[in-house]
């Protein structure tokens, strides 16, 4: 490793620049290679729970997400005649399907390019093209035809990473993990009966959710679809080809279902994801020059709403842990391994069922899924059940193990594991009257 270690990462969507504002801090050179030509401002509205907002704070931009926040009250389950099946406010918890901090994700994005930008090199327009490791360092090959040696290559490119099949290669049973299913989402003109909750609809063999963004005068839509024929072909078809199966599909369904199809073509955020996770048995190459961090190497699937917290808490854990074992890349690898592995084994974890409970297939299904939201929704407004939002996130299963003292620091390697990063530079917080740097 050289005196200033280079490292680069591909990716400049959330893990990527979060990693990046932590290595700065802690006198590494950095570089961000991103195939889009400036940073994505579309996407979904994401959250983040406990860890997720711990690690913000630790980075410095706390601040900076929560005032870009989308001032959601909380979600109403919702009839084709728009009328409360189950109401759930927004809350801290963990189990609750909407929390404090919720944000669009190119605004979380762009909150983390500007905290990176000013001691970051940016490349935009151009990708990795090929890798070769060597034992002191990795030459890699970009589209535009350049070459350059760096000291460590870290994959942050999502769940369809190319950094990833580069160094890893293409297992036959492959990194991702089907769940069945299918989104569709783009923005639509925000309108009065939007207000400011979130509204789901459920019908059988198809969902739609609309997030109401009352200050941009737009609102999030997401078309939810179970299928498993059905994905593979959908989520490989051009986009022209996704927006017209997804109105053939979706039309019929009354509600506001009509208002949404209408915008689907013009729209130019649009865009569909398969529901799905990542799952690798190592998250770095035996030479220890390529890593993978956030969705690329471990993608919790949408339906845990874990997503952007694990890719934050990745990137705490891999600065900390190249920080401490400046030097030895390989310990590195293998401490963020250790230590970040027992809280994605929590993350990744559904409840059985999931998520095809919350997507019946049939009218009776639906009727009774719709029984049991309303059963949930009278129990936690009356006291009596204070997680019944499990209807709706496997996280009831976690629960408060996700902290990241309790399901990464905690047990009898707690006071090890605090070790490992003492001496990050910078971080800093109070836990359990410990302080962590």
């Amino acid at each position: 490793m050289t005196s200033t270690p280079h490292i680069l990462i591909s990716g400049a969507g959330i893990a990527g620049p979060a990693l990046a504002v932590l290595l700065n801090r802690n006198g590494f050179n950095t570089t961000i290679v991103e195939r889009s030509t400036s940073i994505r401002i579309e996407g979904q509205q994401i959250d983040l729970v406990g860890p997720g907002i711990q690690a913000a704070r630790f980075m410095g931009v706390e601040q900076a997400i929560r005032k870009r926040i989308v001032h959601d009250d909380g979600m109403r389950v919702v009839d084709e005649n728009d009328k409360d099946i189950g109401r759930f406010p927004v809350s801290n918890s963990v189990n609750s399907p909407v929390r404090e901090i919720e944000i669009l994700r190119g605004d979380m994005a762009d909150a983390f390019y500007q905290a990176s930008k000013d001691e970051t090199e940016y490349i935009f327009g151009d990708s990795i093209t090929g890798l070769t490791g060597k034992d002191d360092r990795v030459t890699v090959k970009l589209t535009s035809g350049a070459e350059r040696d760096f000291d460590l290559v870290v994959g942050a490119d999502g769940l369809g990473s190319r950094t990833r099949e580069l160094a890893f290669g293409k297992p036959k049973e492959g990194y991702v993990r089907s769940l069945k299913g299918y989104i569709g989402t783009f923005t639509i003109p925000w309108a009065p009966q939007d207000e400011t909750w979130s509204r789901f609809h459920l019908a059988a063999g198809r969902n739609v959710l609309i997030r109401p963004d009352k200050a941009r005068k737009q609102s999030g839509v997401y078309l939810c679809r179970i299928n498993d024929n059905e994905t593979d072909e959908i989520v490989g078809l051009p986009q022209a080809e996704q927006k017209a199966l997804l109105k053939k599909i979706f039309s019929g369904m009354g509600w506001e279902v009509p208002r949404i199809l209408d915008h689907i073509d013009a729209s130019e955020t649009f865009y569909l994801l398969r529901t799905a996770r990542v799952k690798m048995d190592s998250w770095s190459t035996d030479k220890g020059r390529v890593v993978v961090l956030g969705d690329a190497g471990y993608a919790p699937s949408g339906v845990t709403g874990l997503g952007t917290t694990a890719a934050l808490v990745g990137a705490y854990m891999l600065a900390g842990c190249l920080t401490t074992y400046r030097g030895d890349i390989k310990a590195a690898l293998a401490a963020y391994e250790r230590d970040m592995r027992p809280f994605i084994n929590k993350a990744q974890v559904l409840l059985p069922g999931v998520p095809d409970v919350a997507n019946p297939q049939t009218e009776a299904g639906t009727t009774a899924l719709r029984l049991a939201v309303k059963t949930s929704s009278f129990a936690l407004s009356t006291g009596v059940l204070t997680a019944a939002t499990w209807l709706f996130t496997p996280l009831l299963f976690i629960g408060n193990k996700l902290g990241i003292v309790k399901a990464v620091f905690g047990g009898s390697a707690g006071e090890e594991k605090l070790r490992v990063y003492e001496k990050m530079r910078g971080i800093e917080e109070s836990v359990d009257g410990k302080v962590v740097r």
